[in-house]
């Protein structure tokens, strides 16, 4: 050791700058976002439909993210509703409202028509809302209502129909974890496919 750091300090010394440079350059930190840049920003609204055992349902939230190149992060909030459940001579509607964290890619996002998947990771309640008539539907705090968690994978084909709005058509399906089952459903019926149709709109990096 005492002979070979005189060695290495006298190679350094004799080195131009130019070549050290490229060399202590390399030795820096390498991470997974090193090359990522921050291409743009979106904020939309998603609308889905979905069946819970042969009860149609709608939904309709929103979400916000940033873009990554072709990946991008960001959060959503979204709510569905079933309606056609009955107990004890009383209508019910199935309420189903979540949010959380989504990521996903987009290839080749220059082309006008092109491929996405997204995860969406979310918390929420599940709880049916008693019909009083057409226009009054309460949640009352006797009916029973379940905290659940969310993992939803979705792929689809999303069109560029401007510089600043996007369409996309999705197709997924919901896993829901927490749901103990109420009324007429059981712990595993709320698992099912979604489809649903998104509208964005923001700067997405790429010029006229």
């Amino acid at each position: 050791m005492i002979v070979c750091f005189p060695l290495i300090a006298q190679e350094e010394q004799n080195l131009p700058e130019e070549q050290t440079a490229p060399q202590q350059s390399a030795q820096q930190e390498q991470t997974i976002f090193s090359k990522t840049k921050l291409r743009g920003g979106w904020g939309g609204t998603d609308f889905s439909i979905s069946n819970v055992k042969n009860h149609a349902g709608y939904g309709a939230g929103g979400s916000i993210g940033l873009i990554f190149n072709s990946l991008s992060v960001g959060l959503f909030g979204h709510g569905e509703a079933y309606d056609g459940f009955r107990q004890d001579d009383r209508e019910y509607a199935l309420t189903l409202g979540y949010g959380g964290l989504m990521a996903g890619y987009a290839y080749p996002t220059k082309k006008s028509l092109h491929l996405t998947g997204t995860l969406k990771l979310g918390a929420g309640a599940v709880a049916m809302a008693r019909k009083y008539n057409d226009w009054d539907w309460e949640i009352d705090e006797n009916d029973i209502n379940d905290a659940i968690f969310v993992v939803l994978p979705e792929v689809g084909v999303e069109l560029n129909l401007t510089h600043w709005m996007r369409m996309c058509a999705t197709a997924g399906y919901r896993f829901v974890d927490g749901f103990e089952g109420m009324i007429e459903l059981n712990s595993k019926d709320l698992n099912a496919p979604v489809f649903g149709l998104n509208f964005r709109f923001g700067w997405f990096g790429h010029g006229k």
